[in-house]
């Protein structure tokens, strides 16, 4: 075994050269158009269970998903189809060139949480329920934090007496959550409902240029590479 491994490295060192990392030195990297998180499986959602997968992914010069594989999952055996379905959906302006469109490779990290998650966006489809939005100083010092608050619902179904619990680092990502909850707006009819919300303040998922030799082994090579034989 220990003679074969240096040849089976010597013949996947070729397939992992044959895509440039997407954040790699010279290209334009690839900007995200329909980046939509997988389903969270219902029957793991009912028996509380939470978890995270690394999917290894290439981009096409189209901007579709190309090869998925997983890296990863912890814990295994709830999330792994499901994170890979919904990966397969995802579609990109592709990395670029010299202007010309590449094929790039990256590994991504998805997580399946049972808590309100804040990306970097700060975007929400919610009008009525907007994202605390990512304090921009902790954004740019990657820093990653959590709010818990708790409160109560008027008769109009606005929010009274928003309170925090508890925060992590403690400072802006609290007045972040709090800012948000007080514009919150429920139907009219949820008076004196008591509620707690805990925000995860996550940064972007996509790690890129991390995708490991190995796993690339089983990855057909890109539509067009040079220099190989």
């Amino acid at each position: 075994m220990k003679r074969l491994l240096p040849a089976m490295l010597a013949l996947v060192a070729p397939v992992a050269l044959a895509w440039p990392p997407c954040d790699q030195a010279g290209l334009s990297p690839p900007v995200a158009l329909a980046h939509e998180a997988p389903t969270y499986p219902a029957a793991v959602r009912a028996i509380g269970i939470e978890g995270t997968v690394e999917v290894a992914l290439t981009i096409l010069r189209d901007g579709r998903v190309g090869w998925v594989d997983i890296v990863r999952a912890d814990p295994p055996g709830y999330f792994e189809q499901t994170a890979v379905d919904g990966v397969r959906g995802w579609n990109f302006e592709p990395a670029r060139e010299d202007g010309a469109p590449i094929e790039c490779r990256m590994l991504t990290r998805v997580r399946f949480t049972l808590v309100d998650t804040v990306g970097a966006a700060g975007l929400s489809l919610a009008h009525d329920r907007p994202d605390p939005v990512y304090p921009a100083r902790l954004l740019a010092d990657r820093i990653e934090g959590y709010a818990e608050l708790q409160f109560e619902l008027a008769a109009d179904g606005s929010v009274l007496w928003p309170r925090v619990i508890t925060a992590m680092p403690r400072g802006e990502f609290e007045a972040a959550a709090l800012a948000a909850i007080r514009s919150w707006r429920f139907p009219p009819d949820s008076e004196n409902q008591h509620m707690t919300r805990r925000f995860e303040f996550r940064l972007p998922d996509s790690t890129l240029g991390e995708v490991p030799p190995m796993v690339l082994a089983s990855a057909p090579f890109p539509m067009e590479v040079t220099g190989l034989s």
